[in-house]
C-alpha cells in the first residue's frame, strides 16, 4: 500500500501534466505561470483551459492561454498563493478574463485518502456494482449527477459505480468513479433526499474507495467548498484535504460544475 507521501507525490505529478509545470512548482512558495499545453495523461476536464489554477497550500500554479498569459504573470505576483482562492482576487482574474468571454468558475477543494480507511458496516444496505459499459444503464436514472457524467463519450468515463438499495431493489444512493487519469479515479456520491442522514453516502464511497485501492488506482474526491454534508462524509471516510483548483469557464457558465 502506498503511503501518504507517496501518494502525494503522485498527485503533484498528476497536476503537473495537467497544468505543464514542474511538481516542485507546488512546493515552491513563490507563484508560477504556464502557457497552457494539452500533455499525456493530463485530465481532460476541458479540451482547453482558457485559465486553470491549482494550489497545495504554497504557491498557485497558473496554466493560461497566450491571449492572457502576460496579465495572468504580471498579477501573480500581487498574491501569496493560497489568497488567489479568495473572492477579491477571483474578481481581479475576471477583469483579465472578461475581454475574452471568459469568467472563473467553482472553486474545488480536492481530498486523497489516508489510507487508513473505516470499515463499513456490513449489511447497512443491499448494494449492486456496476463496471464498465454497464455503468451506463444507470444514465436512465438522471437522480445522481454528482456521482455520474451522463455522458458516453467522456474522455474521462464512468467506469464503477456501487449502488446502494431499498428492500424492493430501488436505488436510493450511487457512488461513481470516473477514470480522470490512467492512475487517478475520482469519486462522486448522490444520495436521494428521503435517504439521506443515515450514513449511506458514506458507507458507499468507503465501500468504492477499498474497490479502487484494490485495482491499483488512487481514488480522489473534489467538492465545493459550500458543500458540508459531502466534505463530511469525505472525512468519514478518511480522506484529507490535499488541493484546491478552479477553472475558468465560457461567461454566463460560472456555476457549471466539472
Amino acid at each position: 500500500m502506498l503511503s501518504k507521501p507517496e501518494v502525494q507525490l503522485m498527485a503533484r505529478m498528476q497536476l503537473a501534466k495537467d497544468l505543464a509545470c514542474s511538481p516542485r512548482d507546488f512546493t515552491r512558495h513563490s507563484n508560477t505561470v504556464t502557457p497552457f499545453q494539452v500533455q499525456e495523461g493530463r485530465r481532460p476536464f476541458q479540451q482547453r483551459e482558457f485559465l486553470y489554477a491549482a494550489c497545495f497550500g504554497r504557491g498557485t500554479v497558473f496554466s493560461a492561454d497566450p491571449a492572457i498569459h502576460e496579465a495572468v504573470q504580471a498579477s501573480s505576483v500581487r498574491r501569496k498563493g493560497q489568497e488567489w482562492f479568495e473572492h477579491g482576487a477571483m474578481r481581479e482574474l475576471d477583469r483579465i478574463l472578461e475581454p475574452h468571454g471568459w469568467a472563473m468558475g467553482n472553486v474545488y477543494l480536492v481530498y486523497l485518502p489516508e489510507f487508513l480507511l473505516r470499515r463499513a458496516d456490513s449489511g447497512l444496505s443491499p448494494v449492486r456494482w456496476f463496471e464498465g459499459d454497464a455503468v451506463q444503464q444507470l444514465y436512465a436514472n438522471p437522480s445522481f449527477p454528482n456521482a455520474l457524467t451522463y455522458c458516453p463519450d467522456s474522455p474521462r468515463p464512468d467506469v464503477l459505480a456501487v449502488a446502494g438499495c431499498d428492500e424492493n431493489g430501488k436505488i436510493t444512493g450511487l457512488a461513481g468513479a470516473s477514470e480522470d487519469s490512467r492512475e487517478f479515479w475520482q469519486i462522486g456520491i448522490d444520495v436521494l433526499p428521503e435517504n439521506r442522514r443515515e450514513g449511506l453516502g458514506t458507507y458507499l464511497v468507503n465501500l468504492l474507495t477499498a474497490e479502487i485501492i484494490r485495482r491499483d488506482a488512487i481514488p480522489y474526491y473534489a467538492t465545493l467548498a459550500g458543500n458540508i454534508a459531502s466534505r463530511s462524509i469525505a472525512r468519514k471516510c478518511g480522506y484529507y484535504p490535499a488541493w484546491v483548483e478552479m477553472h475558468a469557464v465560457p461567461a454566463g457558465k460560472e456555476s457549471e460544475s466539472f
